[in-house]
């Protein structure tokens, strides 16, 4: 079979990628990468792509892609991995929105309404004070806040009393 890549290292590459294998301290899929540079090399070894891919337990397109970088963009593109041509996860906002999100996050509040509390770290509604009264009989149920009031939590998340309550 006729190989379009034909991977010829030159005497320094060869020796970078042994000294590469030889100290063993990088990523698993440098050293494989550099181990089937190595292998399928036209002026060494030469093995055949399905021969590396045995060899060094992998797939044979993984062979395939290893020369393909190696000849198209050189020896250090070829050791790392394939660079993703779309992130996997698409972007929840796009630059316009986000954009906007920080114009409203660092402008004035409307009127009627106090600047976030950096104290705080956020902008929580100021609670009052409670007001002092006798100590708390055990005996008591726990006091039950009104339907639609927030509580605030330790980790500073307010959720609200129809979501954490059951109405009777």
């Amino acid at each position: 079979m006729n190989k379009k890549y034909i991977v010829r290292l030159t005497a320094d590459e060869r020796k970078d990628l042994e000294n590469l294998l030889k100290k063993g301290k990088t990523q698993a899929y440098r050293m494989k990468h550099a181990s089937i540079l190595l292998a399928i090399d036209a002026d060494g070894p030469n093995w055949a792509d399905h021969h590396a891919a045995k060899a060094y337990k992998c797939h044979e397109n993984t062979v395939r892609n290893v020369r393909q970088r190696f000849v198209e963009h050189g020896l250090e593109i070829a050791l790392e991995r394939k660079i993703q041509q779309e992130p996997s996860r698409k972007r929840v906002i796009d630059g316009e929105k986000e954009a906007r999100l920080i114009s409203i996050a660092c402008s004035q509040p409307p009127e009627g309404l106090t600047p976030r509390n950096d104290s705080i770290g956020g902008s929580f509604p100021s609670i009052p004070p409670d007001p002092p009264d006798e100590p708390d009989d055990p005996d008591d149920p726990p006091p039950v806040p009104e339907p639609g009031t927030m509580i605030l939590l330790t980790s500073g998340a307010f959720i609200l009393r129809k979501r954490l309550f059951r109405k009777h």
